[in-house]
């Protein structure tokens, strides 16, 4: 959530340039260049993980997973959660990309002060 407020009235969801539109380097910002993608790519998961397959849950103890309908529905969580992580993890180049081209040598420096894209020291 505090990638969106830092964002303000820049945020979309789709990759475009609004009216006056700044380069925001500060706050969670100044850490990784796509602070918001990292947390979806955290949460995102670990919500599968905690509610399918943590002891305690309604779905451990009521067996969900032994029912093809537990299956399936599960399934389908676990593929969107990998799914998600997938598509965030493949639209940070091309928000790069766009960034560069609107924002030239503020963006350059920005990288280089900000190296790590998503994930601090890996990536």
């Amino acid at each position: 959530m505090v990638c969106y407020r830092t964002l303000g009235r820049h945020f979309t969801f789709e990759l475009a340039f609004k009216k006056d539109h700044q380069l925001i380097t500060d706050g969670p910002y100044s850490f990784v260049r796509h602070p918001a993608y990292l947390g979806m790519f955290v949460v995102m998961p670990s919500m599968v993980v905690a509610q399918f397959f943590s002891p305690g849950t309604w779905w451990t103890e009521c067996r969900m997973w032994d029912t093809l309908q537990g299956q399936a529905f599960g399934g389908f969580w676990v593929s969107l959660a990998v799914w998600v992580g997938w598509v965030l993890v493949s639209r940070v180049p091309k928000e790069d990309k766009i960034l560069k081209m609107q924002f030239r040598e503020q963006w350059v420096n920005w990288s280089e002060r900000t190296p790590y894209a998503m994930i601090p020291y890996i990536w």
